[in-house]
């Protein structure tokens, strides 16, 4: 089998997994998806935040939106479930940008995918309306384009994974020093302005929420 094809179908195991974990597993009680639970359904219904929200926005504006147009919450948890599932392709994509060579890159993406599709903390979290599903895969897509030399998507993934959990910004010049010496052989001033643009869009998500 063609390696794409097989990373896809480890990717649709992991969503079956995810699906079946959420049918037949007695989903525990967390305070914290009860407190998002809940500041979803006062954005959906006013269009404010409650208070102590504002550092977590994303996730409670995007969900907020789709339940304000009639999407229940079962919908919500399968969002959550499509997100942790594609974190399994894109774990995978990123393990074949890391490997030294085709064939090792081959190999290391199934592997890295399959681990991602069974790994118990992805499962755990996939079903449960919280941050770690949908940041995991913000995430990993930005490393994903970081890795691929694209910085202004990079940072711009990295803005909207910061924006559901706010730890990122102190990685945004280990990201920038890596970029500038794997193209340490291009112009500085071509350089200066990339790198420039990303923190520039990394910056101008973040300040609406911020000021």
């Amino acid at each position: 089998m063609r390696p794409l094809p097989l990373l896809l179908l480890i990717t649709a195991g992991g969503f079956l997994l995810r699906l079946g974990y959420t049918l037949f597993y007695p989903q525990p009680f967390f305070p914290d998806q009860s407190r998002f639970l809940g500041s979803i359904q006062l954005f959906s219904q006013s269009w404010q935040f409650p208070h102590g929200s504002m550092d977590m926005p994303l996730l409670i504006v995007f969900y907020g939106a789709l339940s304000s147009l009639g999407l229940p919450e079962w919908g919500l948890r399968l969002l959550n479930i499509l997100a942790s599932t594609a974190t399994v392709y894109v774990a995978g994509l990123l393990a074949r940008e890391l490997a030294p060579d085709r064939k090792t890159g081959t190999k290391a993406m199934h592997t890295a995918a399959l681990i991602a599709a069974v790994y118990p903390f992805f499962l755990f979290y996939a079903p449960l309306i919280m941050t770690e599903a949908l940041f995991s895969l913000l995430l990993a897509t930005g490393m994903l384009f970081l890795l691929r030399q694209r910085l202004i998507l990079s940072f711009l993934f990295f803005a909207l994974g910061n924006l559901t959990r706010p730890t990122l910004i102190y990685f945004l010049p280990v990201a920038a020093a890596y970029y500038i010496w794997l193209n340490r052989h291009q112009r500085p001033s071509r350089l200066l302005l990339r790198t420039g643009a990303a923190f520039a869009v990394f910056f101008l998500l973040m300040v609406p929420w911020v000021a």
